[in-house]
């Protein structure tokens, strides 16, 4: 997407200046960025074929671009070291479950600060136990009062929703192109 333009501001005045090879060049390179990182929002099933055209239609001619296609396949896509069920997280968003483990980070970081290194067997035991009590009495309140999530983050999921229903018969390319919008 050539812009062509950019706005700047001098003694108070704005103006519109041509944008330089290079800032055009670093604007295609983050945009093609921006699409990759969508990845994550599509059906797990087109991930492949998807990844293949948006690589031929949007990598712009660049040896990083290329070396960051390079990475990305061999890490996140192909035979990788990281499946493509661990990281997409379109199953979670249609099915209303959390898209990040953030309340599992929180859970692991509460028994790291609780918890000594090496704590003696007796110690570790009443450290269990004092664990167990305060769950179980989140889980109690729990059932009394659900917690609220933002507005914000339920539209964002209402919208993804939305794009995922909207672009089921559309091309491949589309969902991952228009999902970064939602946010």
């Amino acid at each position: 997407m050539n812009l062509g333009i950019r706005e700047s501001r001098h003694d108070g005045l704005l103006g519109r200046q041509p944008i330089t090879n290079e800032e055009q060049h670093e604007l295609e390179f983050w945009q093609h960025r921006a699409i990759i990182y969508r990845m994550a929002l599509i059906l797990a099933d087109i991930v492949e074929s998807t990844w293949t055209d948006i690589m031929d239609l949007y990598t712009p001619d660049d040896v990083n671009a290329t070396e960051f296609n390079d990475y990305l396949v061999q890490t996140y896509v192909d035979i990788s070291l990281y499946g493509i069920t661990i990281w997409n997280v379109h199953d979670a968003i249609i099915n209303d479950l959390p898209r990040t483990n953030n309340h599992v980070e929180g859970y692991n970081s509460r028994l790291e600060s609780n918890f000594p290194k090496h704590p003696h067997i007796y110690h570790f035991i009443e450290l269990l136990r004092d664990e167990h009590l305060y769950q179980h009495h989140r889980a109690e309140e729990s059932d009394m009062q659900i917690r609220k999530r933002k507005k914000l983050y339920n539209n964002i999921d209402s919208k993804l929703k939305e794009l995922h229903e909207e672009h089921k018969k559309g091309t491949n390319a589309e969902p991952a192109i228009k999902c970064g919008r939602a946010f």
